[in-house]
């Protein structure tokens, strides 16, 4: 966050304190209607300028400055959750909530093949990239 916090606009900055009204923790839904039950205090969380918030949290950098592999992408080095209305409804993966993976040249989005609508969701900012809409199959 010491590197990334210099480039956004901060309105609120929460880091892991649970307790600030900063995010909807442990109300968020996945796209299928399913209960995220994530433990959030492993994310830093801000609010910013324009109302949306950041989710952020670190994978290890090992000594020879390769970060973690989280399948399918290998060089991860960070999550980021991002909710476009911030703590407003509906709050659900894929909806209003989009994950990306911080790699060493920059984020790209989640690619599960999960962006179905019984499904998880966790990859439709990459849908929505390459097909330009919301319309989401079974």
């Amino acid at each position: 966050m010491t590197y990334i916090k210099p480039y956004l606009r901060i309105m609120q900055d929460c880091a892991y304190d649970t307790n600030k009204d900063c995010s909807v923790s442990g109300k968020i839904k996945l796209l299928n209607g399913t209960v995220w039950g994530e433990d959030f205090t492993t994310y830093y969380r801000l609010i910013l300028d324009d109302g949306t918030v950041m989710f952020v949290r670190t994978n290890s950098v090992s000594e020879d400055n390769t970060c973690a592999e989280m399948s399918p992408s290998p060089n991860v080095c960070g999550v980021v959750l991002y909710d476009i209305n911030g703590i407003k409804k509906p709050n659900i993966v894929g909806k209003d909530i989009f994950h990306f993976f911080v790699i060493p040249t920059g984020a790209i989005p989640v690619n599960y093949d999960d962006c179905y609508k019984n499904k998880a969701g966790w990859s439709c900012a990459n849908y929505i990239l390459a097909h330009e809409n919301m319309k989401y199959p079974n």
